[in-house]
């Protein structure tokens, strides 16, 4: 299944479902995502985060910062480690980024989807300006989750 981007989704099935947002732990984007998606989908669906690294996402101030100037508070993240259990637990998969590598297992039931994310590094953006491009990215690719997911 491809990206949120014009891919078709499969709807989840009922209220109460796990969409789990993964990424690389030095690109905590999981936290953006999750944080996006609890903000804008409604009960049917609830997120969580994790990282790839095998421990909680890392929230660093300048994330904080970034989030709060749209009035978003990082701390109801529902941030996790990656395991099995978490896995077998999400009715929807999201891995943020190219560089996170997720092996799925037995169990899993999930639709897994890989979002790419544009680096503004690469162009010489650094700081809270490239926080807010990352930021602003995640956010055009979960309206359109919500959208296809009906949530």
């Amino acid at each position: 299944m491809g990206g949120a981007g014009g891919a078709t989704v499969i709807p989840l099935p009922t209220t109460g479902q796990q969409v789990l947002f993964v990424s690389d732990y030095q690109l905590p984007a999981c936290v953006v995502g999750a944080a996006f998606f609890d903000l804008k989908a409604g009960p049917l669906a609830r997120a969580s985060a994790a990282c790839t690294s095998g421990q909680p996402p890392r929230i660093d101030q300048p994330l904080v910062e970034v989030m709060a100037e749209l009035g978003i508070d990082l701390s109801a993240v529902d941030a996790e480690t990656l395991d099995a259990s978490l896995l077998r637990r999400a009715a929807h998969v999201v891995v943020l980024g190219s560089t996170a590598v997720l092996t799925p297992v037995a169990g899993m039931r999930a639709v897994v989807e890989r979002w790419p994310l544009d680096e503004p590094l690469q162009r010489g953006i650094e700081g809270m300006a490239r926080l807010r491009l990352i930021r602003d990215g995640i956010e055009r690719n979960i309206n359109t989750l919500v959208a296809h997911l009906n949530v």
